[in-house]
């Protein structure tokens, strides 16, 4: 049974950067469940819209066009709700993007495939999955 990875913006960025690393670690992962939360899709479409580059917006396409994209739902919503909730009683706030980031993570039981394990280290009940 394969393995659901939930990828971040950072670490999209770099595979369609196809920086080489990260690009084979892509690559050899291709049997397993590689997916995106819909806000990381929203993340990278506006980073289409705010480069106006047709190579970018072809390079991201083509990946959008490799992965599977997660819906929000429900379950994330409320993980999201006990993220910031936990986050802002422990004086410990991250990004609004990463915390519904690391509620859809949560909500799949997927480990976050992320560059920033600074901010996303202090999301309790989450894994973080290191690449390559």
């Amino acid at each position: 049974m394969p393995k659901t990875y939930l990828l971040d913006t950072d670490i999209c960025s770099y595979v369609i950067k196809n920086q080489r690393e990260l690009a084979d670690a892509f690559i050899r992962r291709q049997n397993d469940d590689i997916c995106i939360s819909v806000i990381t899709r929203a993340e990278l479409l506006y980073g289409v819209k705010n480069s106006g580059s047709r190579r970018i917006e072809t390079e991201v396409r083509r990946f959008l066009s490799l992965v599977n994209v997660l819906d929000w739902n429900e379950a994330a919503a409320r993980h999201y709700a006990d993220i910031k909730d936990y986050l802002k009683k422990n004086g410990a706030p991250i990004g609004n993007m990463d915390m519904l980031i690391a509620a859809a993570a949560r909500a799949t039981n997927a480990p976050l495939v992320t560059n920033n394990k600074k901010h996303f280290s202090l999301v309790p009940g989450l894994t973080i999955a290191e690449w390559p």
